[in-house]
């Protein structure tokens, strides 16, 4: 099944898909942003802001490091 996204345009970037998002703490329900996000369907991973988390009050599950 696929789906469609509104598309919109960032500064002078080709339009991307857009999505409403929804993050919240698992152990504090009050605790919850909404928000739109890019829709990336090519990406690896998902990478969240570190305010974002700071803010949901997140506690790290594993990390690693990153050389760019």
């Amino acid at each position: 099944m696929m789906s469609d996204y509104p598309y919109t345009t960032i500064s002078n970037y080709s339009p991307i898909p857009i999505i409403k998002l929804k993050l919240g703490n698992p152990n504090n329900s009050k605790l919850t942003i909404s928000g739109d996000s890019i829709l990336d369907t090519g990406a690896d991973c998902t990478l969240v802001p570190l305010p974002l988390i700071s803010k949901l009050q997140l506690k790290p599950f594993w990390h690693f490091s990153l050389i760019l």
